[in-house]
Protein backbone atom coordinates (compact mmCIF):
# COMPACT_ATOMS: atom_id res chain seq x y z
CA UNK A 1 0.00 0.00 0.00
CA UNK A 2 1.44 3.38 -0.98
CA UNK A 3 2.17 6.00 1.65
CA UNK A 4 -0.39 8.80 2.07
CA UNK A 5 0.45 12.07 0.34
CA UNK A 6 2.33 14.67 2.32
CA UNK A 7 -0.02 17.39 3.61
CA UNK A 8 1.20 20.88 2.85
CA UNK A 9 0.34 24.50 3.50
CA UNK A 10 1.50 27.87 2.18
CA UNK A 11 0.92 27.19 -1.49
CA UNK A 12 2.09 29.96 -3.82
CA UNK A 13 1.96 29.99 -7.62
CA UNK A 14 3.77 32.34 -10.02
CA UNK A 15 3.46 32.43 -13.80
CA UNK A 16 6.89 32.55 -15.44
CA UNK A 17 7.93 33.03 -19.07
CA UNK A 18 11.29 31.82 -20.40
CA UNK A 19 13.01 32.98 -23.59
CA UNK A 20 16.37 31.98 -25.08
CA UNK A 21 19.54 33.93 -24.46
CA UNK A 22 21.20 32.25 -27.42
CA UNK A 23 20.19 31.11 -30.88
CA UNK A 24 21.80 28.86 -33.45
CA UNK A 25 22.95 30.63 -36.59
CA UNK A 26 21.06 29.52 -39.69
CA UNK A 27 22.85 26.96 -41.85
CA UNK A 28 21.18 25.84 -45.06
CA UNK A 29 18.02 27.05 -46.81
CA UNK A 30 15.42 29.25 -45.05
CA UNK A 31 13.13 27.18 -42.85
CA UNK A 32 15.67 24.41 -42.34
CA UNK A 33 16.49 23.32 -38.79
CA UNK A 34 19.40 25.40 -37.50
CA UNK A 35 22.66 23.64 -36.65
CA UNK A 36 25.23 26.41 -36.58
CA UNK A 37 27.25 28.37 -34.07
CA UNK A 38 25.50 30.21 -31.25
CA UNK A 39 24.72 33.92 -31.19
CA UNK A 40 23.32 35.92 -28.29
CA UNK A 41 19.74 37.20 -28.27
CA UNK A 42 19.35 40.76 -26.98
CA UNK A 43 17.02 41.06 -23.98
CA UNK A 44 14.64 43.94 -24.80
CA UNK A 45 14.59 46.87 -22.42
CA UNK A 46 11.59 46.94 -20.12
CA UNK A 47 11.26 43.16 -19.73
CA UNK A 48 12.07 42.37 -16.11
CA UNK A 49 13.96 39.14 -15.55
CA UNK A 50 14.21 36.97 -12.45
CA UNK A 51 17.05 34.64 -11.41
CA UNK A 52 17.01 31.36 -13.30
CA UNK A 53 18.36 27.98 -12.24
CA UNK A 54 18.70 24.53 -13.69
CA UNK A 55 15.52 22.46 -13.39
CA UNK A 56 15.26 18.85 -12.32
CA UNK A 57 14.87 17.86 -15.96
CA UNK A 58 17.99 19.25 -17.57
CA UNK A 59 16.93 22.86 -18.14
CA UNK A 60 20.18 24.80 -18.50
CA UNK A 61 19.89 28.03 -16.52
CA UNK A 62 22.63 29.64 -18.58
CA UNK A 63 20.67 29.22 -21.82
CA UNK A 64 17.60 31.35 -21.08
CA UNK A 65 16.27 34.31 -19.17
CA UNK A 66 13.08 34.19 -17.15
CA UNK A 67 10.41 36.84 -16.67
CA UNK A 68 7.57 36.97 -14.17
CA UNK A 69 4.28 36.95 -16.02
CA UNK A 70 2.93 39.86 -13.98
CA UNK A 71 5.85 42.06 -15.10
CA UNK A 72 4.85 41.52 -18.74
CA UNK A 73 1.35 42.97 -18.44
CA UNK A 74 1.17 45.95 -20.78
CA UNK A 75 4.32 44.75 -22.55
CA UNK A 76 2.72 42.26 -24.90
CA UNK A 77 4.05 44.17 -27.92
CA UNK A 78 7.61 43.87 -26.60
CA UNK A 79 7.10 40.16 -26.02
CA UNK A 80 5.87 39.63 -29.59
CA UNK A 81 8.80 41.69 -30.88
CA UNK A 82 11.17 39.47 -28.91
CA UNK A 83 9.85 36.51 -30.89
CA UNK A 84 10.27 38.38 -34.18
CA UNK A 85 13.85 39.27 -33.25
CA UNK A 86 14.78 35.67 -32.40
CA UNK A 87 16.47 33.90 -35.34
CA UNK A 88 15.04 30.47 -36.13
CA UNK A 89 12.02 31.07 -33.92
CA UNK A 90 9.95 27.95 -33.29
CA UNK A 91 7.33 26.69 -30.87
CA UNK A 92 9.95 25.85 -28.23
CA UNK A 93 11.64 29.25 -28.11
CA UNK A 94 9.11 31.08 -25.92
CA UNK A 95 8.07 28.86 -23.03
CA UNK A 96 5.72 29.17 -20.09
CA UNK A 97 5.67 27.61 -16.66
CA UNK A 98 3.77 27.75 -13.40
CA UNK A 99 6.18 27.87 -10.48
CA UNK A 100 4.33 26.23 -7.58
CA UNK A 101 5.94 26.62 -4.18
CA UNK A 102 4.68 24.60 -1.24
CA UNK A 103 5.88 25.31 2.27
CA UNK A 104 8.53 27.64 0.88
CA UNK A 105 10.05 25.09 -1.52
CA UNK A 106 9.58 24.65 -5.24
CA UNK A 107 7.32 21.75 -6.16
CA UNK A 108 7.51 22.25 -9.94
CA UNK A 109 11.27 22.91 -9.95
CA UNK A 110 11.61 25.48 -12.72
CA UNK A 111 9.93 23.53 -15.51
CA UNK A 112 8.81 25.37 -18.68
CA UNK A 113 7.14 24.24 -21.89
CA UNK A 114 4.43 25.12 -24.43
CA UNK A 115 1.69 27.66 -23.74
CA UNK A 116 -1.03 25.00 -24.07
CA UNK A 117 0.75 22.91 -21.47
CA UNK A 118 0.81 25.59 -18.79
CA UNK A 119 -2.82 26.34 -19.70
CA UNK A 120 -3.70 22.74 -18.83
CA UNK A 121 -3.09 23.54 -15.14
CA UNK A 122 -6.11 25.86 -15.21
CA UNK A 123 -8.42 23.62 -17.22
CA UNK A 124 -7.61 20.68 -14.92
CA UNK A 125 -8.52 22.61 -11.77
CA UNK A 126 -11.65 23.87 -13.52
CA UNK A 127 -12.62 20.22 -14.01
CA UNK A 128 -12.27 19.57 -10.27
CA UNK A 129 -14.59 22.48 -9.51
CA UNK A 130 -17.20 21.49 -12.08
CA UNK A 131 -17.18 17.75 -11.36
CA UNK A 132 -17.48 18.10 -7.60
CA UNK A 133 -16.09 16.80 -4.33
CA UNK A 134 -14.92 13.39 -5.56
CA UNK A 135 -13.34 14.16 -8.90
CA UNK A 136 -10.07 13.87 -10.75
CA UNK A 137 -8.29 15.50 -13.66
CA UNK A 138 -5.07 15.14 -15.58
CA UNK A 139 -2.75 17.64 -17.24
CA UNK A 140 0.35 17.56 -19.42
CA UNK A 141 2.25 20.55 -18.06
CA UNK A 142 5.53 19.68 -19.80
CA UNK A 143 6.22 17.31 -22.66
CA UNK A 144 6.62 14.07 -20.71
CA UNK A 145 4.46 14.90 -17.71
CA UNK A 146 1.54 12.93 -16.34
CA UNK A 147 0.21 15.33 -13.72
CA UNK A 148 -2.77 13.99 -11.83
CA UNK A 149 -5.08 15.89 -9.49
CA UNK A 150 -7.51 14.07 -7.18
CA UNK A 151 -10.11 16.06 -5.27
CA UNK A 152 -11.49 14.83 -1.97
CA UNK A 153 -13.79 17.54 -0.66
CA UNK A 154 -11.69 20.55 0.31
CA UNK A 155 -8.33 18.86 -0.41
CA UNK A 156 -6.51 18.09 -3.66
CA UNK A 157 -3.74 15.52 -4.03
CA UNK A 158 -1.29 16.37 -6.80
CA UNK A 159 1.52 14.27 -8.25
CA UNK A 160 3.22 13.55 -11.55
CA UNK A 161 3.13 9.80 -12.13
CA UNK A 162 6.10 9.78 -14.50
CA UNK A 163 8.33 11.50 -11.95
CA UNK A 164 7.01 9.47 -9.01
CA UNK A 165 7.85 6.27 -10.90
CA UNK A 166 11.44 7.41 -11.33
CA UNK A 167 11.33 7.82 -15.11
CA UNK A 168 13.34 11.05 -14.95
CA UNK A 169 16.09 10.19 -12.51
CA UNK A 170 17.02 12.22 -9.48
CA UNK A 171 14.80 15.07 -8.36
CA UNK A 172 15.90 18.28 -6.71
CA UNK A 173 14.37 18.81 -4.25
CA UNK A 174 13.18 15.26 -3.55
CA UNK A 175 9.60 16.47 -3.03
CA UNK A 176 9.32 17.94 -6.55
CA UNK A 177 6.26 16.50 -8.34
CA UNK A 178 5.78 13.85 -5.64
CA UNK A 179 2.33 13.28 -4.06
CA UNK A 180 1.22 16.20 -1.93
CA UNK A 181 -2.15 17.19 -0.47
CA UNK A 182 -3.05 20.87 -0.71
CA UNK A 183 -6.03 23.04 0.10
CA UNK A 184 -8.42 23.37 -2.84
CA UNK A 185 -9.22 26.90 -1.70
CA UNK A 186 -5.54 27.91 -1.77
CA UNK A 187 -5.00 26.23 -5.14
CA UNK A 188 -7.99 27.97 -6.72
CA UNK A 189 -7.02 31.35 -5.25
CA UNK A 190 -3.46 31.15 -6.56
CA UNK A 191 -4.42 29.84 -10.00
CA UNK A 192 -7.19 32.41 -10.41
CA UNK A 193 -4.63 35.18 -9.88
CA UNK A 194 -2.04 33.73 -12.26
CA UNK A 195 -4.70 32.63 -14.74
CA UNK A 196 -5.86 36.23 -15.14
CA UNK A 197 -2.30 37.19 -15.99
CA UNK A 198 -1.88 34.34 -18.48
CA UNK A 199 -5.18 35.07 -20.23
CA UNK A 200 -4.41 38.80 -20.39
CA UNK A 201 -1.03 38.07 -21.96
CA UNK A 202 -2.63 35.66 -24.42
CA UNK A 203 -5.27 38.14 -25.53
CA UNK A 204 -2.78 41.01 -25.65
CA UNK A 205 -0.28 39.12 -27.78
CA UNK A 206 -2.97 37.95 -30.20
CA UNK A 207 -4.24 41.53 -30.48
CA UNK A 208 -0.72 42.79 -31.20
CA UNK A 209 -0.26 40.16 -33.92
CA UNK A 210 -3.42 41.41 -35.61
CA UNK A 211 -2.38 45.05 -35.20
CA UNK A 212 0.70 44.17 -37.23
CA UNK A 213 -1.58 43.41 -40.17
CA UNK A 214 -1.90 39.63 -39.95
CA UNK A 215 -5.22 37.82 -39.66
CA UNK A 216 -5.37 34.59 -37.69
CA UNK A 217 -6.83 32.82 -40.73
CA UNK A 218 -3.89 33.97 -42.86
CA UNK A 219 -1.44 32.70 -40.26
CA UNK A 220 -3.16 29.33 -39.97
CA UNK A 221 -2.90 28.90 -43.73
CA UNK A 222 0.83 29.67 -43.63
CA UNK A 223 1.46 26.65 -41.39
CA UNK A 224 -0.19 24.12 -43.69
CA UNK A 225 2.20 21.37 -44.68
CA UNK A 226 5.02 22.57 -42.39
CA UNK A 227 4.63 19.94 -39.67
CA UNK A 228 4.64 20.35 -35.91
CA UNK A 229 7.81 22.38 -35.49
CA UNK A 230 8.76 24.71 -38.34
CA UNK A 231 11.58 27.23 -37.84
CA UNK A 232 11.07 30.85 -38.91
CA UNK A 233 14.13 32.53 -40.37
CA UNK A 234 14.90 36.02 -39.11
CA UNK A 235 12.77 38.44 -41.12
CA UNK A 236 10.00 35.95 -41.92
CA UNK A 237 7.45 37.75 -39.76
CA UNK A 238 4.48 35.86 -41.16
CA UNK A 239 5.85 32.42 -40.27
CA UNK A 240 7.13 33.58 -36.87
CA UNK A 241 3.75 35.05 -35.94
CA UNK A 242 1.94 32.00 -37.32
CA UNK A 243 3.94 29.78 -34.97
CA UNK A 244 3.27 32.11 -32.04
CA UNK A 245 -0.45 32.43 -32.82
CA UNK A 246 -0.83 28.65 -32.95
CA UNK A 247 0.76 28.40 -29.50
CA UNK A 248 -1.66 31.02 -28.14
CA UNK A 249 -4.77 29.46 -29.69
CA UNK A 250 -6.20 28.16 -26.40
CA UNK A 251 -9.74 29.55 -26.11
CA UNK A 252 -10.67 27.13 -23.34
CA UNK A 253 -8.33 29.03 -21.03
CA UNK A 254 -10.83 31.91 -21.01
CA UNK A 255 -13.65 29.84 -19.52
CA UNK A 256 -11.31 28.06 -17.11
CA UNK A 257 -10.08 31.34 -15.63
CA UNK A 258 -13.65 32.61 -15.30
CA UNK A 259 -14.62 29.43 -13.44
CA UNK A 260 -11.68 29.82 -11.06
CA UNK A 261 -12.50 33.48 -10.42
CA UNK A 262 -16.12 32.69 -9.58
CA UNK A 263 -15.41 29.62 -7.47
CA UNK A 264 -16.19 29.31 -3.79
CA UNK A 265 -14.46 25.98 -3.04
CA UNK A 266 -16.32 25.48 0.24
CA UNK A 267 -19.64 25.43 -1.60
CA UNK A 268 -18.69 23.81 -4.92
CA UNK A 269 -21.40 21.49 -6.12
CA UNK A 270 -20.75 17.82 -5.63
Amino acid sequence: MSAPPREATQLLATLLVAAPLFHEEQVGPPGARAHGSKGRVAVPEGLLTVPNRASAFGEDASESFVMEGASLLGKERELVQLCLDTPNFNCCRLRFGLEVRIGGRSWTEGTFDHFWQVASWFTAVETLLVDGERSSAGAIVWDQSALGLERDGSRVTMSDANVAQGLYGARAPDEAWMPVSVSLEELVFELANEGRILETLRQGMLADIQRRGFSLEQLQARLQGLGDRPDASLGDAELCLAILARELDQPRLTSAVLTLERADPGRSAS
